[in-house]
């Protein structure tokens, strides 16, 4: 199957977006723009976790998106706010699948600075992805006080048609990416998304944005050594961990431990703290 999207008009002056459901829609929707189960979390997938899904914190979590379909604070209605603005880009890990809102590390250290929580971040995001959904918000006139860039791997490409726009992952097959190079070769991936992480830096240079970079896998540390690396205190926790405290409801994704590990981690940094040692910081931790 193939994933399909079309770029639509949305709110932003003068500017395009693209919002792309990867791994399903939202089902049953309890509210506006508000729903039980998104994406791959959801009773139908064989990873979910049904015994997560009934602990207190989970139990009634919803997916509130906002009018563009983000999980995100309003853009509109924030865009010449005096509070202090965060835009967090990224892929599901950002976009807190699986998780409850209160729960999400972007949600927890954008209240910790009582900033907007502006999130572009989407299920099965690419890095082509978060480069134009950034370019199109500072095009439409909207500037964030830190941007906050959770790369996507560099195995997520797009196809760009004459009227269409395709997403390649992994365990994705169309018969027009068997001979897209970059699709298909590790290293034209790698290039690519070093190119695009470049570009994204380049707009945040460029309009005077202040940013920091995050990577979730250690093969990317070698490119950006700078960057906070939320895999080295995944790996560091016990082994005896439950999965109802490592995984999210959806089974798969970063669940509560993590979660709260990657907004300590972030909140130390923008505060300039010096890295604390996450084994240290588990085994402190009054659950263990």
């Amino acid at each position: 199957m193939s994933i399909i999207s079309k770029f639509y008009e949305d709110s932003f002056p003068k500017s395009k977006g693209i919002v792309e459901w990867w791994g399903g829609y939202p089902k049953e929707e309890v509210g506006e723009n508000e729903y039980k189960y998104y994406g791959s979390d959801n009773p139908d997938n064989e990873n979910f976790n049904s015994e997560i899904a009934e602990l207190p914190e989970y139990k009634d979590m919803t997916y509130k998106l906002n009018k563009q379909g983000y999980r995100s604070d309003s853009f509109e209605d924030y865009k010449d706010s005096d509070k202090t603005k965060f835009l967090f880009l990224g892929c599901s890990v950002a976009f807190g699948q699986g998780i409850p809102e209160n729960m999400m590390y972007s949600k927890v250290v954008s209240n910790h600075f009582d900033a907007v929580h502006w999130n572009l971040s989407r299920v099965g995001n690419n890095i082509e992805g978060c480069l134009l959904a950034l370019n199109n918000f500072v095009q439409a006139g909207y500037k964030a006080d830190k941007v906050i860039i959770q790369y996507p791997f560099w195995e997520r490409q797009v196809y760009v048609g004459d009227d269409e726009f395709i997403e390649y992952h992994s365990d994705i097959v169309n018969d027009k990416h068997r001979n897209w190079l970059i699709s298909s070769n590790p290293q034209m991936n790698a290039w690519n998304w070093w190119v695009c992480v470049n570009a994204i830096k380049g707009i945040c240079l460029e309009n005077n944005l202040d940013f920091v970079e995050i990577v979730i896998q250690h093969k990317y540390a070698q490119y950006l050594p700078n960057a906070l690396n939320f895999r080295s205190h995944y790996d560091m926790m016990p082994a005896q961990m439950s999965d109802k405290l490592k995984l999210a409801r959806d089974g798969v994704h970063p669940g509560k431990v993590p979660s709260e590990m990657f907004a300590k981690t972030l909140i130390d940094h923008l505060e300039g703290k010096k890295p604390a040692d996450p084994v240290l910081d588990i085994l402190q931790n009054p659950q263990f």
